[in-house]
């Protein structure tokens, strides 16, 4: 060993991760305030009771942060922009974005970037082409761009499971477009069951049916459950009958979302009986029904009461008298934005679950 050189073992690389954390706590609690310049390095190596060199490699993370910032002369001072993000990245899949069919990615991408933009974030859009098979590792480029501090947060308007896990794993603020998960915003479809079979109840109708793609919905009690069963006990709550061959749920891509719709619907009007009412889920399904619904001359509400989900700001030509339940795109980009704000801020965050809203249009 060479003398007057004091060796470091594995303990200290531990308690400059403990020092970090302690001075990241301070820095976004306020007890060192924007433009303070915190104690030297010998002063904090005896206030943490360490060494010189664990403090000065703490305080490294916290500069790449961009809590602090070393300045000569002066010492390592809390920067004045803390807690304010101002390189965001939207991330997505190029699917999403390009396909026809995914209006409401489109929608929730522009309004993530039109309100980045007003927050002074300066968005950084990232698209990732890949197949679905390659989502469960990092994208490249954005990987690199948090590594570089050229991104300090994440919005994820819309990505597959296997994309979630690593996005949770790249130490930055991240929230995504979910029924769940820890950074998730979404909406409770069974607040939109609620609604939507309550006002098929309110407008008279005595039996239902169902047009959705099967989807992995939480339930009332966190839980997955299947949408058809979902479905099933609510309307049976309100005493509504419900018949096999009025609820059409099944695995259905987005491509097919549309020519589901409407052959779900077609082949409901063709049978021996027909629901009073039918609900259907998403839009992208309520595309098709509305397009059979018209083509064969249905009258709504007289013929069929007719409840769809809409996302607010994307409208299709559909029958006047349609009722809908519509979820507010641009709270939800407010509420995305607003989980990373929180978590840059020190914060712990829970999944944020909205509300969807009724428009009432039929008799």
């Amino acid at each position: 060993m060479e003398a007057g050189i004091k060796t470091e073992s594995t303990t200290p690389l531990s308690r400059h991760a403990e020092v970090t954390a302690a001075l990241r706590e301070k820095i976004l609690s306020g007890s060192y305030e924007p433009g303070e310049r915190l104690p030297t390095i010998h002063e904090l190596a005896a206030e943490y009771e360490t060494s010189y060199f664990t403090v000065q490699t703490a305080l490294t993370p916290l500069v790449e942060q961009g809590l602090v910032e070393r300045r000569r002369r002066t010492g390592t001072v809390v920067c004045e922009n803390i807690g304010v993000l101002t390189r965001v990245a939207i991330y997505c899949s190029s699917e999403f974005v390009d396909e026809p069919q995914y209006a409401f990615t489109r929608e929730l991408y522009g309004q993530l970037q039109r309100q980045c933009a007003e927050q002074g974030m300066g968005p950084r859009l990232f698209s990732d082409s890949r197949r679905s098979s390659e989502h469960n590792t990092p994208f490249p480029e954005l990987a690199e761009a948090v590594k570089t501090r050229q991104v300090h947060a994440i919005l994820a308007p819309l990505c597959d499971q296997a994309s979630v896990k690593w996005l949770e794993t790249l130490g930055v603020p991240v929230s995504f477009v979910s029924h769940g998960g820890s950074h998730g915003v979404g909406f409770s479809i069974s607040q939109l069951l609620d609604l939507a079979l309550g006002r098929l109840h309110e407008a008279g109708g005595k039996s239902v049916g169902l047009i959705s793609p099967d989807l992995g919905i939480r339930g009332r009690e966190g839980h997955s459950q299947p949408l058809a069963t979902m479905f099933t006990t609510v309307a049976t709550e309100l005493g509504m009958q419900v018949d096999d061959a009025w609820v059409h749920v099944k695995k259905v891509d987005g491509h097919g979302h549309e020519h589901f719709g409407y052959q779900a619907f077609s082949e409901l009007w063709a049978g021996d009986t027909r629901p009073d009412g039918v609900l259907v889920y998403p839009d992208t399904v309520a595309r098709g029904v509305t397009t059979a619904v018209l083509e064969q001359n249905v009258r709504v509400p007289d013929d069929l009461k007719l409840v769809c989900h809409k996302n607010g700001g994307i409208d299709w030509p559909c029958p006047p008298a349609v009722d809908w339940v519509v979820s507010d795109v641009a709270r939800w980009a407010a509420e995305m934005i607003a989980m990373v704000q929180r978590q840059n801020q020190g914060h712990a965050v829970e999944p944020v679950v909205l509300d969807y809203t009724l428009q009432q249009n039929g008799r």
